[in-house]
């Protein structure tokens, strides 16, 4: 329903394409006036968009627009606009636009009675402008040469200075930041429509007459046709809509901001598959959205219950890793025939924390075969409760490396070419060659040769001698 109060909102980055000297409105590189024409046309228009019949749309017939301070290339200018009155079917509205610093600018530069024409720096050197004679007016990009320099000092005027401190205090006091996002799902949320007003309540139970600033990092049309995509703010206890607009299919942030008003409810954000009432056979994507109190829209993050509820996962990761550390510690001790020297898998841990023996590699080449140790430290007080020694020699001119335990008579001998498993001075196995060969092997009771899928062929003892038995 069109009704006064509806607001709306929409952006326009400054571009060396919209300025006054590429669309010869003037000779500056800065946002033309037709240009902002435009930009308030666009707001107004897609702020009622979703209130009109789908047969229906607006097409300006009046504007009245004073343009009273540049905004060069580069920058953002904003619009915000508001439905005055509704009369048959004429709309009225009212708008403003603003940048970082053009509104203030335009709120406290006032000139005043100089003509219109050029008004360039040596019309205003310092010895002849009369302060006390500058009168309510403005001064425009048309009012202005291009050889307006920095040389107009306006330091003496203290009525201006104060009014431009004044204004400029009021701004950054009417500034809210929030910074929590209200919106849960919000890093990526696809919402295809099963109807014509398929809707997402991105949030609700938002509080009376706070204002909330809402943005979106991307929205993607993926798959239908639609304008852009509608946003309500809608009191859901009695259908109230307080304002609404249209969001652009577009990679680059968006954000409005509105008021709600202190009347009591359930307010709630609604996020369209579309344009509202035409939303059928549509499928929109919004990535990273977030709704957030204050005025100003900042870095997007995922809500806290998102976070809460990301941490609670990760809590009990590692409290399940945790309970079955002991138990797979205790297997690599058995495993390592280590039961003895280490009491507790506290002790076998504080051991490898004094070894710091953080990686070891087994690299093949052509010619070469190394272990590299990464990072190992204090070897002398930790590595001796699991090797009695390291020894270096040289055997045939080929160098090597012993490893092995007083208590055992199994050591292991790295050389350029092999890693050996060597016992009574006799080798047993090797790795070359990325292979595995075994040298000398004594089977007590079977060997099984084979796989789970192909079968296996078993070399078994038997009183008499050795077998060999097939099993599938």
């Amino acid at each position: 329903m069109l009704t006064p109060g509806i607001k709306g909102h929409a952006a326009l980055l400054v571009t060396p394409e919209n300025s006054a000297l590429a669309m010869g409105s003037g000779e500056l590189p800065v946002l033309a006036t037709p240009a902002v024409a435009a930009l308030i046309e666009r707001a107004c228009w897609q702020s009622v968009a979703a209130e009109l019949e789908l047969d229906q749309g607006t097409v300006g017939t009046a504007l009245t627009l004073a343009h009273t301070a540049p905004t060069p290339v580069g920058m953002v200018v904003h619009c915000d606009c508001e439905l005055t009155a509704v009369e048959d079917r004429r709309l009225h509205f009212t708008a403003r636009g603003y940048d970082d610093v053009t509104e203030i600018a335009a709120a406290t530069i006032l000139a005043n009675n100089i003509a219109a024409g050029a008004v360039t720096t040596e019309k205003l050197a310092a010895g002849s402008v009369d302060a006390s004679k500058i009168k309510a007016g403005v001064i425009t990009t048309n009012h202005v040469a291009s050889n307006f320099g920095e040389t107009l000092d306006l330091s003496s005027n203290t009525s201006i200075r104060n009014t431009i401190t004044q204004n400029v205090n009021e701004a950054i006091a009417g500034i809210e930041i929030g910074g929590v996002n209200l919106i849960r799902d919000s890093e990526t949320y696809t919402l295809a429509a099963e109807g014509a007003d398929t809707y997402w309540i991105a949030a609700d139970e938002l509080e009376p007459g706070m204002t909330y600033t809402l943005s979106v990092r991307e929205v993607v049309l993926s798959a239908g046709q639609a304008a852009g995509v509608t946003w309500k703010v809608v009191n859901r206890t009695d259908g109230t809509v307080h304002t609404s607009g249209l969001l652009d299919f577009t990679y680059g942030k968006q954000s409005v901001t509105f008021m709600l008003p202190e009347t009591e409810g359930n307010w709630a954000l609604f996020l369209y598959a579309g344009v509202s009432g035409a939303t059928t056979g549509v499928t929109v994507v919004f990535r990273k959205v977030k709704l957030e109190e204050g005025s100003i829209a900042t870095s997007w993050q995922a809500s806290p219950e998102e976070t809460s509820e990301t941490l609670g996962q990760l809590t009990e990761a590692v409290e399940g890793l945790d309970g079955g550390l002991d138990e797979r510690v205790q297997s690599v001790i058995d495993a390592l025939g280590l039961s003895e020297q280490f009491a507790s898998t506290e002790a076998f841990l504080a051991a490898l924390a004094d070894i710091e023996l953080i990686r070891s590699e087994l690299s093949q080449t052509n010619s070469d075969l190394t272990l590299t140790f990464n990072r190992l430290a204090s070897a002398e007080n930790g590595i001796a409760q699991m090797f009695s020694y390291f020894q270096f020699g040289e055997e045939d001119g080929a160098p090597y490396l012993d490893m092995g335990s007083s208590e055992s008579s199994v050591k292991m001998r790295l050389t350029n070419t092999r890693l050996s498993f060597v016992q009574a001075g006799a080798e047993l196995a090797y790795f070359s060659d990325n292979k595995l060969y075994v040298t000398r092997l004594e089977a007590v009771e079977q060997i099984s040769i084979g796989t789970d899928t192909n079968g296996y062929l078993d070399i078994v003892t038997t009183p008499t001698g050795v077998g060999f038995k097939w099993r599938g």
